[in-house]
């Protein structure tokens, strides 16, 4: 191939369809063609099935945080919802499940000392899994673990939840532990193990891993979260999204939204609520084109990521809504290119200069120091020289490498530590801050303890034993089975792409019915009811709720004292407040599904949780002789003219309450009449909770007013 040859794309003269010596121009076509194929093929692996490992790495940090941290919050409403002092025990749970095909391994404990054991070995697993401990595994145990606790009381359960599973359960197949992780620091720690200072400046091996990696997982990620935004867009076409009314009635629904929420609701002109509805359709739709541009796709992703975070944050600023607001933002991570590792990677190295740490050549613990401190050292600025006197060796030094015309500068103690802090991978604003709280102090401490008595150290540690030999490079078996783990991956990845895509299908009211399928295996619908795979999207759609309400318990004690104790206060019934009770998010959703009629077979579990309120608080004084528990609610009129009169709706009842705060024509009613009609009152598009069956035949979607459909669909948890 000659120079013009590349100067033309790389094709030889006769690939180019031209009439070269001996190269019929059929053959030529043939051959581009071929290699436009392979460029095509190319481009589309770079673009839709290809991620950096330090982008990963980020995502791994990130999702694990969130799994952390949503798991850690439900620790106050343990007992309430995921013991059998709860208001759904295990054998209720069971014998009247929410959903068709339930698991859960919470079901298996029941006290509430049983259920904080495997609550804290459920952290302690979303902890490994943080920082990349045995990642594989510790990701698998976090999505059965979490699956098994959104199972365990599915009425609670959102599209959040169900966002948060569908990314644990993608990202397994991709390698999240190849960088920023303990999984790397000890891969590279047993392939290379230095035993003296040539070892150490030696940088060509172990080197972290950079190379692209390539899996159908990334596309399976990209096209999860554009279907989402594209399923949620098109389904938002109700009347109050095209009128520019939704927010309002999305900011009028007090049990939602935090303090800081209900100040801006009151400071927000309603010009402004109307201009975030049209933003809000309008960066959905920008949201999941750019996810999949073919045009600038790495530049279009951050801009999407730019949207996501500015769409998602307006929510928060409002409300609460779970973990939703933050997993929708996690994955845009994954994305972040080549090239922005590089230019940070070239600005964190800027205006640093290289530094000697100064070793014991002959001490085992002190070449250990060393083989730490080069792992940490990812700008490769440290270089390290054999200590030039016994008091060298028993201290912490190091010198700045000097500048032209400069002599070296060499520190000792405390000012080391700065320096070597200051030489690591991160932004300066890091070591001071590690050095603020003390950190630099401590790891100067221990230094020097080490470092004075390092060869009675090295003996404990067991550091002076002969140096175990490095990690061999895998043998040809070790090879052959890891080709036949990635090929036995590969296959199970499309597998669950077929079986989400057919969910998809199946869900989602704005999929025609033609396309929709008329039969599925029960195998089929039991894997994803199993594994929380649902696929309807339609949050907030066709229009926002225009209902706004709570459960109230009016309770009496034995020495007649009012109390409710979802508050702890007495007993509440005005809707005049300017946000609802201060709920957590699962008390949230509670309150807004178990009002509705196909929960009232799960009323009686709630009065014995209600009758063992004492017990969870361990304040005999709580005990409850009587109560009645109401739902109060209220419907929100149009902008403008507020809300409609308060209807109370009795749920259950325990005992006799006298003295109640319902109106006695409420009380005359008992609770059973309709809310009163009003000209303000909506007429529909009021998005329903898909109805939680025993057996997983079909429902209609929110919003959908035709009959249920007899094609099978999965039982559905919650809208998304």
């Amino acid at each position: 191939m000659t120079v013009n040859d590349v100067a033309s794309g790389g094709l030889p003269r006769a690939a180019r369809g031209g009439s070269g010596v001996g190269a019929p121009g059929a053959q030529g076509v043939t051959a581009t063609a071929r290699l436009s194929l392979r460029n095509a093929w190319a481009w589309l692996v770079r673009t839709y099935a290809t991620v950096d490992p330090r982008s990963l790495g980020v995502c791994r940090i990130l999702l694990g945080s969130l799994v952390f941290v949503d798991v850690a919050r439900r620790y106050q409403d343990l007992d309430a919802y995921y013991t059998n002092l709860g208001w759904l025990t295990n054998h209720f749970s069971l014998y009247k499940p929410m959903s068709s095909h339930v698991f859960s391994l919470y079901h298996a404990f029941s006290t509430p000392a049983e259920v904080r054991v495997l609550f804290f070995v459920h952290c302690a697993i979303n902890v490994l899994f943080l920082i990349g401990y045995r990642t594989r595994l510790m990701q698998l145990l976090v999505w059965v673990l979490l699956s098994s606790l959104n199972s365990r009381n599915i009425i609670i359960e959102n599209g959040g939840f169900v966002m948060l599973t569908l990314l644990v359960m993608w990202s397994w197949f991709l390698p999240l532990g190849q960088r920023f992780s303990v999984d790397a620091w000890l891969r590279s720690w047993r392939m290379r193990r230095e035993t003296t200072l040539d070892d150490l400046n030696d940088r060509s091996r172990p080197r972290p891993a950079v190379s692209p990696v390539v899996s159908l997982a990334v596309t399976a990620i990209i096209l999860q979260w554009t279907i989402n935004y594209l399923l949620n867009v098109i389904h938002k076409d109700g009347p109050t999204w095209r009128d520019g009314s939704a927010i309002y009635y999305f900011v009028q629904q007090s049990r939602l939204l935090h303090a800081p929420g209900v100040w801006l609701r009151d400071h927000t002109p309603y010009f402004v609520l109307s201009a975030l509805t049209h933003a809000t359709l309008l960066f959905e739709a920008a949201i999941a084109f750019l996810w999949v541009s073919p045009v600038f796709p790495k530049a279009a992703r951050m801009l999407a990521w730019v949207l996501g975070v500015s769409l998602h944050l307006g929510i928060f600023a409002y409300a609460t809504l779970g973990p939703f607001v933050w997993i929708m933002m996690i994955p845009y991570a994954m994305f972040i290119p080549r090239e922005v590792w590089d230019w940070l990677s070239a600005r964190v190295r800027r205006g640093r200069r290289r530094l000697v740490l100064f070793l014991d050549a002959e001490s085992p613990l002190a070449v250990s120091i060393g083989r730490v401190v080069k792992r940490l050292d990812g700008l490769e600025l440290i270089r390290f020289a054999p200590a030039a006197s016994a008091k060298t060796a028993r201290r912490l030094t190091v010198a700045v490498e000097p500048a032209a015309g400069e002599g070296p500068r060499a520190v000792s103690d405390r000012r080391a530590v700065e320096l070597l802090l200051s030489a690591l991978p991160w932004p300066r604003w890091c070591s001071r801050f590690v050095l603020a709280i003390g950190g630099g102090s401590v790891l100067h401490a221990c230094l020097r303890r080490l470092l004075s008595g390092r060869a009675s150290w090295a003996r404990r540690l067991g550091l002076d034993l002969p140096s175990l030999a490095e990690q061999p490079e895998p043998s040809r078996g070790v090879l052959a089975f890891r080709r036949w783990g990635r090929a036995a991956g590969s296959v199970a990845l499309v597998f669950l792409l077929a079986v989400c895509t057919s969910q998809v299908l199946l869900e989602n009211r704005a999929i025609p019915g033609s396309m929709k399928p008329t039969s599925r295996p029960e195998w089929v619908t039991a894997m994803v009811v199993y594994g929380r795979m649902f696929q309807g999207w339609s949050m907030f759609a066709p229009d926002p709720p225009r209902e706004d309400g709570w459960v109230v318990v009016d309770g009496r004690t034995a020495n007649g004292r009012k109390l409710d104790p979802l508050t702890g206060d007495a007993p509440n019934f005005s809707m005049d407040l300017r946000y609802g009770p201060d709920f957590t998010a699962q008390w949230e959703a509670f309150n807004m599904r178990i009002h509705e009629k196909r929960f009232a077979v799960y009323y009686p579990g709630f009065q014995d949780y209600l009758k063992n309120h004492h017990l969870l608080t361990g304040k005999p004084a709580d005990a409850l002789v009587a109560f009645d528990v109401w739902y109060v609610g209220r419907y929100i009129n149009p902008p403008g003219q507020g809300f409609s009169k308060p209807f109370f709706r009795k749920l259950t009842s325990f005992g006799a309450v006298k003295d109640s705060g319902v109106p006695v024509s409420e009380r005359a009613k008992g609770g059973n009449a309709s809310p009163p009609r009003s000209s303000t009152r909506p007429t529909g598009g009021l998005p329903a909770v898909p109805r939680l069956r025993p057996t997983g035949e079909g429902q209609a979607r929110s919003g959908d007013r035709r009959a249920p459909s007899s094609r099978p669909t999965a039982p559905v948890a919650s809208a998304r």
